[in-house]
């Protein structure tokens, strides 16, 4: 054990507490195996300049990673923020405080998060985006969200198998891939790179909810492919409605592994991923926001795109000078200025109640 409540009270506010613990944790962290440093990772994360700030009640996650917001300026945004609270195990409708374990866990998913968007310029081709030239086309951003959710999953259970050997209780939570899970599949591989491959694609197929359009329980993956189009249908409408449609582009295949780079091995660098098939209802809704993109840009399907490469030439830009022109406009936008209505781009840990957010 790193810390405990008594420890928290000296701290100026309960987040920095509990933050605190958890680097005292991820700091203590070492894999013998691979020669993985947990100072090397907090060293990383502290590079990537993201915030962490507590949360309003009006955010329906327990935690969420916001790289950008369209209305400030700066756009990128690159911060996490945490409900210090979270509904009782009761199911009565009261909350608890969560604790700094719990806390410690959501920190490890989001960073991850944190560092992708610090280092794959392919995450800063959104509409939330107000300092982007191109935007990526409808699948390749749903393709986009699994891929960096397949990551978060599969880092975090490697970060929480490390921690439970301070902490039993990471090896217990409640998450696609915890301690013992990630445990198991190290077992039964002979390195670490093909464990964390297996770690996020078990993620990804793991039952998550029940859509509420048509009752059909949702695995991980099509949980996030349904967050994915709400989204861009969203901010679809929104930039046409601004008339501010940045140029629409599609990913090649080297994009895909660019988007899954973290602090170890790239889970996609063995060529084992394929943009995974819509359901029925999301492949619909799909072909409505081309509709919509045609009608309001004359933008074509996919096939007819130029590249993301490509487009950022055009544009005068390698996309490494585009990564950095996206995160250099400044640090931060004002969070308590966002907007409760305005979907913010958020890829971030699932709430505590998944399915109230399946919404016909």
């Amino acid at each position: 054990m790193h810390g405990t409540f008594q420890d928290c009270a000296a701290y100026s506010s309960p987040l920095e507490a509990k933050l605190t613990y958890t680097r005292k944790l991820i700091a203590s962290l070492h894999d013998p195996e691979t020669g993985f440093s947990g100072a090397d990772l907090l060293a990383r994360v502290d590079a990537t300049g993201v915030e962490h700030v507590a949360a309003d009640k009006e955010q329906n996650c327990l935690t969420c990673y916001v790289p950008f917001h369209r209305k400030k300026t700066p756009s990128f945004r690159n911060q996490i923020s945490y409900q210090l609270e979270a509904p009782s195990d009761q199911d009565d409708g009261t909350f608890c405080e969560r604790s700094p374990q719990r806390i410690a866990g959501a920190w490890i998913h989001e960073v991850m998060h944190a560092q992708s968007w610090s280092l794959a310029p392919e995450l800063h081709a959104s509409g939330y985006n107000a300092n982007t030239p191109v935007v990526l086309c409808p699948e390749d951003y749903v393709a986009m969200m699994c891929i960096t959710e397949r990551v978060a999953f599969a880092y975090s259970g490697w970060m929480m198998s490390l921690a439970q050997r301070q902490d039993p209780s990471f090896g217990e939570f409640v998450t696609p891939v915890n301690g013992d899970m990630f445990d198991y599949l190290r077992s039964r591989n002979t390195g670490i790179h093909q464990t964390l491959v297996d770690a996020g694609e078990l993620s990804m197929r793991t039952f998550w909810a029940r859509d509420k359009r048509d009752g059909h329980p949702l695995t991980m993956e099509q949980y996030y492919q349904w967050l994915a189009l709400s989204n861009y249908e969203f901010i679809t409408k929104a930039c046409l409605e601004d008339e501010r449609l940045p140029l629409v582009v599609r990913l090649e295949p080297h994009n895909f592994v660019s988007i899954a780079q973290s602090f170890g091995p790239n889970i996609l660098s063995g060529g084992n991923f394929t943009v995974p098939p819509l359901r029925a209802l999301d492949q619909a809704w799909l072909d409505d926001i081309y509709s919509l993109l045609h009608k309001g840009a004359s933008v074509p399907r996919r096939e007819h795109l130029p590249t993301f490469d490509s487009a950022l030439m055009s544009f005068g830009h390698t996309p490494e000078g585009f990564l950095a022109m996206s995160k250099g406009q400044g640090a931060r936008g004002d969070a308590a200025a966002l907007p409760s209505r305005v979907p913010a781009f958020i890829t971030g840990s699932a709430p505590s109640k998944p399915a109230n957010l399946i919404i016909a």
